[in-house]
Formats: structure tokens, C-alpha cells, sequence
């Protein structure tokens, strides 16, 4: 009888199943394996002609609309996961293998503005026959300096608002994920006194309290990171900070656990 029941478990896991293995998320799995498959990165792009849906402060957050960076050009399985964000999924994404195809169209110093205009890719990926089932979303934090932290400046709450709205209304058989949106370390000099650094922490902490609220309201999966990276003084505890905006190794472990966790079960 033993026998048996370990038999029925280890064929849940997949364990030998290969591209059709099917993970359950919620059982203890060995996370830092399946993210440290060695799979190469591939940058590409999709063949659409990018189209400049909101206007930008910054300029580069236009260009490379239909960039993404993924394991394999275009899987044969339909069924994939799209990351959305900033420089902070970039650089996770590309340290980490997500268990599963997966597409990611974050960008490096985007805004909520740019993840609205780089929605236009996930149109391509349906009309090219893909079925995105989770779609992950952590940006924020540009907003937030960008605007020196005057959120009407950019309309991070707004734009956060029509994004969720786009993804519920055209992709909503997809699970959504969203993180939380993680401090970085201002300098102490003159350029930065003290009123500056409590204006941009008092509005990481708003746009927080602003970001669980609303996907507790429209039931979106949501997770919060901040709390474990930041300090008391709302810098970038050591073990997760590279450059001060950016996270070590350690740091994108952390995320990318998160990400799975939150998943619907997913396949590779």
C-alpha cells in the first residue's frame, strides 16, 4: 500500500515526466533546483510593429517595445507566463530560470507608462495561438523617482489601475501576480536631505497600502517583499543589495520564489 501511494506521488510530481511535468505549487518543492536550471537567455522580438500608446518622460522607455527576453524563441506549448516591470524583473528573470515557457517584456527604467505601452505584446502572443495563464507584475519604484515622488506627476495609482483593468477585461482567464514595490537606497548628501528621503519613503509605503488594497478588492494574488528587504532606515538590508537599486543573487532568489509560489500550477 505504501508502495502504491508513493508511486501516485511521485507521478504528480512528474518527477521523470520531463517537458509535461505539472508543478503543484502549493506542495514543498525543492525551488532552488528548478530556478537554477542552466537554460540559455534568448533577447528577440516580436514580429509586430510597436505602437507609442502613452507619452513617456523618459525616452528609452519608448524604444524596444516588443523586446523580450526568454529560453526558448517561441515553445511549441501553448501555454506560457509573461513577466511586466522594470529593471528589477529584468535582472531577475535573467538570474533565474522560471519553471516553465515564460516571455518577459520588462525594461529597464520603466514606468507604469511603459508597461502600458509594452501590453501591446500580449495581443501578439494571443493572435500567434499562445494561452498566457499567469502573468507576473512588480514596477513602481521609477515612478516613484522619476516623479521625485509627486504620484501625480506620472499617475502610478491611475496607470496600475488601467493596466489590471486591460489584463482582467482581454486576458481574463490569466492568474495575475503582483509585487509589491521595494525601496532602494536615496544618498545622504546635499542634493538629498532628509525632507526628500521621507517624502519618496512616505510614498513607497503609500503606493503599498494603495497596491494591496486594490488586489485584495479585485481578488489578484499579491505578495510583499518590501518589509524582508528594507532596513530601518528604508535602505537595502546588505544581503539583498547590489547597487543600491538593484538586488544581489540572493536578492532575486527571493523574488522569483515568490513568483512561483503565487502561480497557477504550471508546466515544463
Amino acid at each position: 500500500m505504501k508502495c502504491i501511494i508513493l508511486l501516485i506521488f511521485i507521478l504528480t510530481l512528474g518527477i521523470g515526466g520531463g517537458k509535461n511535468t505539472t508543478l503543484d505549487l502549493h506542495k514543498n518543492l525543492d525551488y532552488d533546483s528548478i530556478i537554477s536550471q542552466n537554460t540559455p537567455l534568448i533577447v528577440n522580438y516580436l514580429p509586430i510593429e510597436p505602437i507609442v500608446k502613452m507619452a513617456s518622460p523618459q525616452k528609452f522607455d519608448l524604444t524596444l517595445l516588443n523586446a523580450f527576453h526568454s529560453r526558448i524563441k517561441y515553445p511549441q506549448d501553448k501555454k506560457i507566463v509573461v513577466f511586466l516591470g522594470d529593471s528589477r524583473i529584468v535582472l531577475m528573470y535573467d538570474t533565474y530560470t522560471f519553471p516553465g515557457n515564460s516571455f518577459s517584456f520588462a525594461m529597464g527604467s520603466s514606468t507604469s507608462i511603459g508597461v502600458i505601452n509594452r501590453l501591446q505584446n500580449l495581443y501578439k502572443l494571443k493572435d500567434m495561438g499562445y494561452d498566457i495563464t499567469n502573468i507576473m507584475l512588480q514596477f513602481g519604484v521609477n515612478d516613484i523617482t522619476q516623479s521625485n515622488g509627486n504620484d501625480h506627476e506620472i499617475n502610478f495609482k491611475k496607470n496600475f489601475d488601467e493596466i489590471i483593468s486591460i489584463l482582467k477585461k482581454d486576458f481574463s482567464k490569466a492568474h495575475i501576480v503582483v509585487g509589491d514595490i521595494i525601496t532602494y537606497d536615496i544618498p545622504y548628501d546635499g542634493k538629498f536631505d532628509q525632507a526628500y528621503q521621507d517624502k519618496i519613503y512616505n510614498t513607497i509605503d503609500d503606493s503599498n497600502r494603495f497596491l494591496k488594497e486594490y488586489c485584495l478588492a479585485n481578488h489578484i494574488s499579491y505578495f510583499e517583499a518590501n518589509n524582508e528587504f528594507s532596513k530601518k532606515d528604508n535602505h537595502l538590508k546588505e544581503k539583498y543589495n547590489d547597487d543600491g537599486i538593484h538586488f544581489s543573487k540572493e536578492g532575486y532568489r527571493y523574488l522569483m520564489i515568490e513568483f512561483i509560489k503565487r502561480s497557477k500550477s504550471i508546466t515544463f
